[in-house]
């Protein structure tokens, strides 16, 4: 075997070696966990480096392969190695195998070093989605105030010491600082300035009277007040009333029936007058007095009467005075309709003058005014 033959195989072998470790590598490499990712790829690219450092014919340093510029594949990479042979073989033995073991050593690194690149890539592109994922995360539990940096409102006598952000609040309000109550004033929170309970009112050891009270008029009287100084001008109640008699304002009436409609009396004041109370005031009739009215009744339906020759025609029948009286006092005669009816009577009898008529109803009972009326009535 020539020295060319020799030198074609042990680059050959060698060539299939390093793609042998470059796939178990790769296999280990995606076999790791995401923490030790980030560290594995950098000691693998320091190796890396260093190898094609050490097997590169020049001193010049492996660039990172830029996927935008290079764009190395294993399978491109072998035909480039066939051609290196075959030019090899076509120009001579001097340098037969060396710039095909060169051009596949760099070709296979650099897509190593690609590929690492490429992962790094990935890895830093998840960070940043989920470094969003969590604040976007933060941002909704701010916005909804499930973490929230509270900016504290003190504590007042109505609420206690409240967040201005999310409402949030921390311990009890405070109680009243209230201040001592005064006569007129009540306690008041120096704080909040609410009132609480009533004024201590002013204290009168002694008072003097200015007017004496009645049972119609208010009095009044004066003191100072022994806590503030403040002099103090009251009124005296009025008195009461002194019972007096009792006045009937509304008298009972009694219709024809003999039913007695109830009127109204007034207990007086002896002192000013005024009206202390009123009540109802009715009578509840006596025989007499019932049949004294059923008569006078009777004696109406037949001839018309005065007043007083219907008391006397009564006592005629035996009623006493009282009773006949009140008979006449009630029976709901009308005096001037009577007086007209008696003229009319008389005239329908004899004739009359004006004035002999009038003095005939004068005679009858009549006074002046119901026998005038009663003329009148008829024509005269």
């Amino acid at each position: 075997m020539s020295e060319s033959e020799q030198n074609d195989t042990s680059n050959s072998e060698r060539n299939n070696l390093e793609t042998s470790h470059l796939d178990e590598e790769m296999t280990q490499s995606d076999l790791r966990s995401d923490g030790q990712l980030a560290e594995t790829e950098d000691g693998a690219s320091e190796k890396d480096e260093a190898e094609l450092s050490e097997k590169s014919p020049t001193s010049e340093a492996v660039e990172p392969l830029d996927p935008s510029r290079h764009s190395v594949t294993l399978e491109s990479a072998e035909p480039s190695v066939e051609r290196s042979a075959d030019d090899s073989n076509l120009e001579g033995g001097e340098a037969a195998s060396t710039p095909p073991v060169q051009s596949n050593e760099s070709g296979i690194l650099k897509m190593k070093l690609w590929m690492l690149a490429h992962k790094k890539a990935s890895i830093a592109l998840i960070c940043v989605c989920a470094v969003l994922v969590l604040l976007l995360v933060i941002a909704g539990l701010f916005a909804n105030h499930v973490i929230c940096f509270h900016e504290w409102e003190e504590a007042t006598c109505n609420h206690p010491k409240t967040c201005s952000i999310c409402g949030a609040t921390e311990g009890d309000r405070l109680d009243h600082d209230l201040t001592p109550a005064t006569c007129t004033e009540p306690q008041i929170c120096k704080r909040c300035g609410v009132k609480v309970g009533d004024p201590a009112g002013h204290s009168i050891d002694e008072w003097t009277v200015d007017k004496e009270a009645t049972c119609s008029q208010q009095g009044e009287k004066h003191g100072v007040c022994t806590t503030c100084g403040e002099v103090v001008k009251e009124a005296i109640p009025t008195t009461s009333h002194t019972e007096g008699e009792w006045v009937v304002e509304e008298n009972y009436t009694v219709t024809s029936s003999g039913v007695v409609v109830p009127g109204t009396r007034a207990l007086k004041c002896s002192v000013c007058g005024e009206t202390i109370r009123t009540e109802d005031y009715t009578v509840e009739l006596t025989m007499g007095q019932k049949n004294a009215l059923a008569k006078a009744q009777s004696y109406l339906s037949v001839m018309p009467f005065s007043h007083s020759g219907l008391v006397d025609q009564l006592e005629f029948e035996g009623f006493s005075h009282e009773d006949s009286t009140f008979a006449a006092d009630n029976c709901g005669a009308d005096w001037n309709e009577q007086a007209a009816l008696k003229a009319e009577s008389y005239l329908s009898i004899m004739s009359f003058s004006r004035s002999g008529l009038i003095d005939q109803l004068e005679f009858e009972g009549f006074t002046r005014e119901q026998a005038e009326y009663g003329v009148s009535a008829v024509g005269y």
